[in-house]
């Protein structure tokens, strides 16, 4: 017989279980404490002071590692059968910027932009530009209405 409800370690209550992260390592498959509790101890580690400054710290502390871009990068490149090295070469041929919004491009924050009908690579975009054109469904007569409801909304 499935498990359907949950009591949450930290508030006590009885809950459904999408009420709980999933997580492979509990023996159950969902965390103990449920997302509202989650939530709320974030929240709380995220006020007290430094908290901002020990997230960059640690950002930094990560990035610097020897490797750890490439790690966090390979998987996803190999999906559309790049290499790092052939990442990069688009990278430079873009002059270190994004194809859409010409901002600099750090190595963490380049993403790849591929078409999904022909799975063919575009690009590399700056996460924000490649979120916004799979929000779009890359879909260009969206994505010109959406810039004409801007412009109108500037004008008024």
């Amino acid at each position: 017989m499935s498990q359907t409800s949950k009591v949450c370690i930290k508030c006590r209550k009885k809950k459904p279980l999408k009420e709980f992260h999933r997580a492979k390592g509990y023996k159950d498959g969902r965390r103990s404490k449920c997302r509202k509790c989650i939530s709320a101890a974030v929240k709380v580690y995220n006020s007290k002071p430094g908290a901002k400054e020990r997230k960059r710290k640690y950002r930094k502390d990560f990035d610097a590692r020897p490797g750890s871009q490439d790690r966090i990068k390979g998987y996803r490149l190999r999906a559309y059968g790049l290499t790092i090295e052939s990442r990069n070469q688009i990278l430079e041929d873009q002059n270190g910027r994004c194809a859409i919004c010409l901002d600099r491009l750090s190595q963490r924050d380049a993403c790849v932009d591929h078409d999904h009908e022909t799975d063919s690579i575009r690009g590399i975009l700056c996460c924000y530009c490649n979120w916004g054109l799979g929000h779009f469904k890359d879909d260009p007569k969206t994505m010109e209405n959406a810039a004409e409801y801007i412009r109108k909304s500037r004008i008024s």
